[in-house]
């Protein structure tokens, strides 16, 4: 099992300090397809928030960390959330890296893994798909050892 410490970075105000950002439905819903694999996340619990981060997220591979920047995080609505979370945590564990394409006949990503967020409407309509699809990627990593081009 992987050891993947999450941290969510957020900008502050001058005089510093560290706030604590929910993300439990997020991770929760990760966990529903692909079980506890990220032992030391603390899936249940709150994840500590303190720095900035650009463009939004990234997974520190080395450190097996995931940043998220507080002010994209505090605008962000649920189905946003959850693709981010989904996205980097697949960065982080299976070390999926990024698919640039688009559906056919569609303006939404081909998948989860796309470089940009996508839309709260592309999510909600083919979540289920997503998955589908994120499984898979998954799979052929694990049976092929297929490894992300950094």
């Amino acid at each position: 099992m992987l050891a993947i410490i999450i941290s969510l970075l957020l900008s502050f105000s001058a005089f510093g300090g560290e706030q604590t950002v929910e993300v439990r439905p997020q991770v929760k819903a990760f966990e529903q397809y692909w079980g506890k694999t990220t032992s030391s996340i603390s899936l249940a619990k709150k994840i500590r928030v303190k720095g900035v981060i650009a463009p939004i997220a990234k997974c520190v591979h080395g450190k097996k960390e995931i940043y998220i920047s507080e002010s994209w995080w505090s605008g962000a609505n649920e189905f946003q959330k959850e693709v981010l979370i989904f996205h980097e945590l697949a960065h982080c564990e299976w070390d999926l890296g990024h698919v640039t394409a688009k559906l056919p006949f569609s303006k939404c990503p081909f998948s989860v893994m796309d470089k940009n967020i996508m839309s709260t409407r592309c999510w909600k309509e083919k979540r289920d798909y997503y998955i589908i699809q994120l499984e898979l990627m998954r799979r052929e990593r694990a049976a092929y050892g297929i490894r992300r081009s950094r």
